[in-house]
């Protein structure tokens, strides 16, 4: 595998590359079969997107994106608030099953409290 910057092919496929990274480039391609199938991936790409239509963005798209963002990340924290609260369920009623275990109606009573409680937070959770 060729080691060759990659970076100073793409550049010098833009025309970005001073004239010493010319010579430098057109030397190794001399050579190496890789970097001219680098090369040619990258002049392929060029063109595909050069095909690509011109995109109108609105004067607001900036503050869209953002406000769409922060919905995202909030609603992201109340599915991490939700999922801390299913761990903190599960650990209780593991509590619950390790003190009441040799008591199996309680176990069921303990558990069906647990359920209860958890279904009326998720629910004021899910309302908020």
């Amino acid at each position: 595998m060729c080691k060759f910057d990659k970076l100073l092919l793409s550049r010098f496929w833009d025309g970005g590359v001073s004239a010493e990274e010319i010579g430098i480039v057109s030397k190794h391609l001399e050579s190496c079969t890789e970097c001219q199938q680098e090369v040619g991936r990258i002049k392929l790409l060029t063109l595909a997107l050069n095909k690509l239509p011109e995109v109108e963005i609105s004067d607001d798209y900036d503050f869209k994106f953002q406000k769409r963002l922060q919905e995202h990340l909030e609603k992201e924290k109340g599915l991490s608030v939700l999922k801390v609260f299913a761990e903190r369920v599960k650990a209780g009623l593991e509590d619950l099953i390790r003190i009441f275990t040799p008591q199996p109606a309680l176990v069921k009573i303990g558990l069906g409290i647990m359920l209860v409680l958890g279904l009326v937070y998720f629910g004021r959770e899910i309302g908020n």
